[in-house]
């Protein structure tokens, strides 16, 4: 695909949301435990199924997939008022991060339907490309010195190539995935590969 405006354009929320996904992820994990992000994330299909229902006109989930998700909540809440480890921010990142995350897999969704590309490499290079842009940005305005600190030798160099070529690959098969799949299916899936 082509550097298009109307493509770029398309792609900007996606790569705002997937980074903003990440960051409040981190922040949740920086305040509380990964058993409270588990459960959060464990969660997120309930509002996701409903939503895609209300915003991507999708079927709402069938009274088998509906008492599931009843049981979701039920352990949700559970886990929520016997927490141990309770603090508050951690419960606040975790809400930031679950709002957050339900809109990225709704908007991205809507994306890859949305917008038209020649083929999958497209969203890949656009999300990618504003993602690039973004960070580099944030980079450079918030910590320029530890690009220059960085030794830049061959290990370095060879395990971010790596890392590139790794990424690209997530990046591409998870839009074949979501342009496959509802909204609520591709979170399902992603919850389960983390198992």
């Amino acid at each position: 695909d082509e550097l298009e405006w109307a493509k770029l354009r398309g792609f900007v929320f996606v790569s705002i949301a997937f980074l903003a996904s990440i960051f409040a992820n981190i922040k949740t994990l920086q305040y509380a435990n990964v058993e409270t992000f588990i459960v959060f994330r464990s969660s997120t299909p309930i509002v996701i199924g409903v939503a895609d229902w209300l915003f991507l006109n999708r079927e709402l989930p069938n009274l088998r997939s509906a008492l599931s998700i009843c049981a979701l909540a039920g352990g949700s809440i559970l886990y929520v008022l016997t927490d141990a480890a309770f603090v508050v921010r951690g419960y606040v990142w975790v809400c930031v991060w679950f709002v957050i995350f339900c809109f990225d897999q709704l908007y991205i969704k809507h994306a890859v339907d949305s917008v038209k590309v020649r083929s999958n490499w497209g969203r890949v290079f656009f999300t990618n490309l504003w993602a690039s842009a973004f960070l580099a940005v944030s980079t450079l305005a918030t910590e320029p010195q530890l690009l220059l600190d960085i030794d830049w030798s061959m290990p370095t160099v060879l395990a971010l190539a790596v890392s590139c070529v790794v990424g690209v690959a997530m990046s591409y098969f998870a839009f074949l995935c979501r342009a496959a799949v509802s909204a609520t299916s591709f979170t399902v899936i992603g919850n389960v590969c983390k198992i």
